[in-house]
């Protein structure tokens, strides 16, 4: 298992996941994700995106965004492939991603978790994440 930073080469890859993966749906229609974000956070340096692989394939990433100014992250996405779950390459993409957010003096990391995800919740409190405010997505589709 390796851990890496994730490259242009991976967009098709992470855009399939990430509009695929019931755990990440917060919109009833469309795609979660449009292809211009996706192809920013592999190239913008306000993102942090971390990529398990393993044999040469993605089985889990990691999103994030850094507000230097502010010194605090933002955990958009973490995923790992259902398949490859229960190994602890969500703890390795995490503490990898704890670390990089030491090393720039980030003094928060927030994320969000669907209210749905309980296994995700459970990971987190595991980890020191302290639940905060419950939040729901409002969408309304356009005539």
């Amino acid at each position: 298992m390796k851990i890496r930073h994730a490259k242009r080469e991976d967009f098709k890859e992470i855009f399939k996941i990430l509009n695929g993966a019931s755990e990440l749906r917060h919109v009833r229609a469309g795609n979660n994700y449009n292809k211009e974000w996706v192809r920013d956070m592999l190239t913008n340096k306000s993102y942090l995106s971390l990529i398990a692989e393993e044999r040469g394939k993605i089985v889990g990433f990691l999103i994030a965004e850094f507000w230097k100014d502010e010194k605090y992250s933002f955990m958009l996405d973490m995923f790992v492939m259902p398949e490859h779950r229960r190994n602890g390459i969500a703890t390795m993409l995490e503490r990898e991603y704890e670390k990089l957010c030491r090393k720039a003096k980030m003094k928060m990391i927030l994320t969000s978790v669907i209210v749905s995800n309980k296994k995700m919740q459970k990971f987190m409190g595991k980890r020191g994440y302290e639940k905060g405010t419950e939040v729901y997505y409002f969408e309304k589709t356009l005539r």
